[in-house]
């Protein structure tokens, strides 16, 4: 497999997974519908949110056997939906630009 066939598989790979970035987008947004009493749009931090949504997932990814889990604790404090925006747009012009540059 040569470099070039790798970026463009990269590019699809970033391009595909937009729907799932959509997905947890909207997943957020009626999160923060039912819980509107408790929590706004700068308040749901990533880390509330997988806490209250996935506590499993977030035991797991935080847990002391992972290296990179202080890094991980101090991302979580971002409010979530910044941190889906800027992952749903990076992701997606990273992917159209990489499909762009080798294809």
């Amino acid at each position: 497999m040569t470099l070039h066939r790798l970026l463009r598989f990269l590019g699809y790979l970033l391009v595909y997974s937009t729907p799932i970035s959509l997905s947890v987008l909207i997943w957020i947004l009626f999160f923060l519908h039912s819980h509107e009493a408790e929590y706004t749009w700068i308040s749901l931090s990533l880390g509330d949110f997988l806490q209250a949504e996935l506590p499993t997932l977030l035991g797991w990814i935080l847990s002391p056997i992972n290296p990179l889990a202080p890094v991980l604790a101090w991302a979580f404090q971002f409010p979530a939906i910044f941190l889906v925006l800027l992952r749903l747009t990076g992701s997606t012009a990273l992917g159209v630009w990489l499909l762009r540059r080798f294809s």
